[in-house]
């Protein structure tokens, strides 16, 4: 007699493998709580979590090793991560059970939303945690679309958690390819950057894009291309605006693309990059050349 098989099974896989697949994931949730089983450990400072050997293989090649008995961490059957940020390693042991994780517990922690996704993307990827990285890199993207940043409308507490994100991204390089592309159009996107500021009333990120070359010259890469337009990408039909302010007259590759402007008052327009001044539409064209 075959199996029954549940009624709400999940899209996308035939049965049995869809059914099995979902079963297998429910049943390795269970084995978190489930110290009758355990036979490894993870530290982290003061705080200890009793994992499975199997279950952090399975996840990671680089961990299958680790605990393998002809290294330290084998014999020892524990695997020191005290030099990584604990609530890291806290979202870690939950993600080798769970297949996710969530920044609930940074509330009154010294790390921001954005630097936390940053630190998982690198910390995935120094553990060749694959899925955990992407996981991780979508997170950051979330997060970015929050409407204060969409906005600019930014707490001294949003642009510290962006400087940091943006020196840990920079710091890693490969494995947060896809972070710096963000950061970079957020410093754009949300008009974080000004060249009027003194040094001393500058925020915090301008003063790790002024410190960091490297991130600075992202930025104005982009913004010179003219491959971002208020959050979207430019189509291939460019022309050249001058600001309509006789006072500013600053410069910039883009298009006048309906989809594109935003709305103040009523009027389709955008805003100069450089003097944040909104001027409709039809203004912009007519100070416009190919």
């Amino acid at each position: 007699m075959k199996p029954k098989m549940p009624a709400n099974r999940p899209r996308g896989l035939s049965p049995p493998y869809d059914w099995g697949a979902k079963t297998l994931v429910q049943r390795l949730g269970g084995l978190y709580r489930d110290v009758s089983t355990v036979d490894f450990k993870i530290v982290c400072g003061e705080q200890e979590w009793m994992v499975h050997r199997l279950v952090l293989g399975l996840h990671s090649k680089v961990l299958a090793v680790a605990c393998n008995g002809r290294f330290k961490e084998g014999s020892e059957h524990q695997l020191d991560l005290s030099h990584e940020d604990g609530p890291c390693v806290l979202s870690l042991v939950h993600y080798f059970y769970f297949f996710n994780y969530a920044a609930l517990h940074l509330e009154g922690k010294a790390i921001g939303p954005l630097e936390f996704h940053t630190k998982m993307a690198i910390l995935a990827d120094k553990y060749d945690v694959g899925q955990l990285s992407s996981l991780a890199t979508k997170k950051f993207k979330q997060e970015a679309q929050q409407s204060r940043f969409r906005t600019g409308n930014l707490e001294p507490v949003d642009l510290q958690d962006l400087a940091n994100a943006a020196t840990c991204a920079y710091d890693a390089t490969d494995p947060t390819d896809e972070i710096r592309a963000e950061i970079v159009k957020l410093a754009i996107t949300s008009k974080l950057l000004s060249t009027e500021r003194e040094e001393s009333e500058q925020n915090d990120f301008e003063k790790v894009v002024r410190a960091r070359p490297e991130l600075a010259s992202d930025v104005a890469a982009r913004v010179m291309s003219g491959l971002v337009n208020h959050g979207r990408v430019a189509s291939p039909t460019e022309k050249r605006f001058s600001c309509p302010s006789s006072a500013c007259n600053f410069s910039f590759i883009a298009t006048m693309d309906e989809a594109c402007t935003a709305i103040e008052n009523g009027s389709r327009g955008y805003s100069c990059y450089k003097c944040k001044q909104f001027y409709p539409v039809e203004l912009w064209q007519r100070r416009a050349w190919d």
